[in-house]
């Protein structure tokens, strides 16, 4: 199984839409707006960087969440995943204020 899903990401090319410039957009009215940091997809990097965003307009190289743009655009990468760590608490320690 896990041959299958490292020849998967071997093979993986990005969404035609990630391959689009960065579009900033365009300054609109206040209640159109929705400014902020944005996430892009740079094919030169293969990477997801942040963009300020002007409002309104642009393209579909544009994203919320920069998980959301590696997501949709860069190779899946299996070493990434989230370790959990747990931590054991040892009652048997006494603190004091020195």
């Amino acid at each position: 199984m896990q041959q299958n899903h490292q020849h998967q990401a071997a093979d993986f090319s990005p969404p035609e839409f990630c391959l689009s410039t960065n579009d900033k957009g365009t300054m609109c009215d206040r209640e159109e707006r929705r400014t902020g940091r944005r996430y892009a997809y740079n094919p030169k990097t293969k990477r997801c960087h942040w963009l300020r965003n002007r409002g309104c307009g642009g393209n579909k190289n544009n994203f919320v969440l920069k998980r959301h743009c590696m997501k949709m655009c860069m190779k899946p990468n299996p070493t990434h995943k989230r370790k959990t760590i747990r931590i054991k608490k040892n009652t048997n320690i006494l603190f004091q204020t020195v």
